[in-house]
């Protein structure tokens, strides 16, 4: 008998061959199609809802003004997985590491890993995710909430987090952790609006 969960996913998929593999390995998240946004957190798949607007917007805005402003060893995922063990694929929506030397090479460490808050991923953000990163060092975390606009910055102090600054538009969010960044709060919601 077929759930509703599992009907939904096979009208997405459209494709019974990736179902079944779907199926039979639930826990693998490279048989999950770009189409099903998934990540794999302390052994469990989330499927999560499509960014909104607002989510999707701040995160191209954000990656456009974190790019420029990148010494050129550091490279900048967006919306990537990354590799930190069996258990945990997450996919932050931003996340600063060393470039790749191939197109194929993951990402298995990153120097910063940034997300936006949404209603769906909020809780998880907070807790689960912030956890994990924290578990595989990952030097700094920021979590950016986009009403009202803020960034929290979060740096590792032994296997925890604490909370560094929080900055609210129209502020000016600056740190040197990985390298020195600058987000002008005031300047990111004016354009953000114009989006």
């Amino acid at each position: 008998m077929t759930t509703g969960w599992t009907a939904a996913l096979a009208a997405d998929v459209r494709d019974a061959q990736t179902l079944r593999r779907i199926l039979a390995d639930p826990t693998n998240p490279e048989v999950y199609p770009d189409s099903i946004p998934h990540e794999l957190l302390n052994g469990a798949i989330i499927v999560t809802p499509p960014a909104g607007p607002t989510h999707g917007s701040l995160m191209h805005i954000l990656g456009s003004h974190l790019r420029r402003q990148l010494p050129r060893p550091l490279w900048l995922g967006i919306d990537t997985w990354l590799y930190l063990d069996r258990q945990n694929h997450p996919a932050p929506d931003l996340m600063l590491c060393q470039r790749p030397d191939s197109e194929m090479k993951r990402p298995t460490e990153a120097l910063l890993v940034l997300e936006i808050l949404s209603p769906a991923t909020a809780d998880r953000d907070r807790g689960e995710k912030k956890s994990v990163y924290a578990r595989h060092g990952i030097p700094s975390y920021l979590i950016v909430d986009p009403e009202p606009l803020t960034v929290t910055e979060y740096r590792l102090a032994g296997d925890t987090y604490t909370e560094q600054q929080t900055v609210t538009a129209p502020g000016i969010f600056t740190t040197d952790t990985p390298c020195p960044l600058t987000i002008n709060l005031g300047s990111l919601a004016r354009e953000l609006a114009d989006w």
